[in-house]
């Protein structure tokens, strides 16, 4: 586990939900989306989000992490870009 996601693991430690906005890369600001508020837990090197998305976490997928706001991007299955910023 690396820096960034150990400092990811301790912001989301005891949190059951988070406030989220998940979209594809279409060069679009997130700050023009709506955040969602979802339940969340941590199994393995993912996190689940409502007992069925689940978003890989690891150092290589952190793109930013603040004390309380965390920005994760990856590529799906289908070879799309997802950012998923989470506000705690």
């Amino acid at each position: 586990m690396g820096s960034k996601t150990g400092a990811l693991l301790q912001m989301l430690e005891n949190k059951s939900e988070i406030n989220i906005c998940i979209y594809i890369d279409d060069g679009l600001e997130v700050n023009d989306r709506p955040l969602s508020k979802v339940t969340c837990r941590v199994r393995d090197d993912l996190l689940i989000l409502n007992k069925m998305i689940p978003i890989p976490v690891n150092d290589h997928y952190i793109a930013s992490l603040e004390d309380d706001k965390a920005e994760i991007i990856f590529l799906d299955p289908d070879h799309q870009v997802v950012h998923v910023k989470i506000v705690i």
